[in-house]
């Protein structure tokens, strides 16, 4: 009798999705349960520590409108979510394009040049390992508290994961397709820019992704501080933690979610943008 093999054994994409639904499915029914009850008090968990799904769905006009009550009337701007997202974006994609910019030509310098490894790798192993919570105090004693401060910090804490990803993916690189570059007569040059970066290109592009991700879960450390003055919402990391401080329990879990839905969609948006640039990584499926 032919025994069933189950491990890593693929599924169609049909059951994955199924799946991932009742994982959710299953997470707000307890999630439901667990902070329902006819009156606050019977409640299993208080709703100062995990307010019900449906009290974090009422948030979200007052957030939307920038009115701060769910019955006040008319749209402020700059205190609506709107804003505060606008405000965050602008941070991350400058910070984002910095990082690109500087982490794709070491990543590659240093896939191809053992002295030039030996010689950055050291600074990147010691930035990796900076706990993110320490940039904070540091980019605000260098920065100040500005708007260069919070680009820096969101770069800083991009960089030398991206460098390190770079690097990986073009060492991966077969050494078959140098040696038949090499064989057609490539320059070296033309080694790296015609061989070695459009072969690693996909991967790292996944890479960007998973960084950019990384980024925008740092938004809310990088807007700790309020400087746009008064009232005005200055990102939605500075939205968060105003709520915070105003105890608004369920606002901050609106927050939260508004921010992981964000994630999703910038990762979506790089798979699609993925899809379309590299036509022979889709011929390969």
């Amino acid at each position: 009798m032919k025994r069933k093999i189950w491990i890593r054994k693929e599924i169609s994409g049909l059951k994955k999705f199924i799946y991932g639904l009742l994982a959710f499915i299953l997470l707000f029914s307890v999630w439901f349960a667990l902070t329902s009850a006819k009156t606050p008090e019977n409640r299993i968990i208080s709703r100062n520590v995990l307010p019900n799904p449906i009290d974090i769905v009422k948030t979200f006009p007052s957030l939307i409108k920038g009115t701060g009550d769910t019955k006040a009337e008319g749209f402020v701007w700059k205190k609506s979510l709107f804003y505060a997202v606008w405000m965050s974006l602008k941070r991350e994609i400058v910070a984002f394009l910095l990082v690109v910019a500087l982490a794709l030509p070491i990543g590659v310098l240093m896939s191809v040049s053992s002295r030039a490894k030996a010689f950055i790798n050291p600074i990147i192993v010691i930035g990796t390992f900076i706990p993110i919570a320490a940039l904070i105090p540091l980019t605000q004693a260098i920065f100040g508290i500005g708007e260069f401060q919070k680009i820096a910090f969101l770069t800083l804490g991009m960089i030398f994961v991206l460098i390190g990803l770079v690097m990986k993916e073009m060492d991966e690189v077969d050494g078959l397709y140098l040696d038949t570059a090499y064989t057609l007569g490539f320059s070296q040059i033309q080694t790296i820019l015609f061989v070695i970066i459009p072969t690693a290109l996909p991967r790292v592009w996944k890479h960007l992704s998973a960084v950019f991700g990384l980024g925008w879960g740092y938004i809310i450390f990088a807007e700790m501080i309020n400087t746009g003055g008064g009232e005005t919402i200055n990102g939605i990391g500075w939205l968060f933690i105003a709520r915070q401080r105003r105890f608004q329990i369920a606002d901050m879990y609106a927050i939260f979610f508004i921010i992981i839905f964000f994630a999703f969609f910038f990762s979506y948006i790089f798979k699609i943008s993925g899809w379309a640039l590299f036509k022979h990584e889709r011929d390969k499926r």
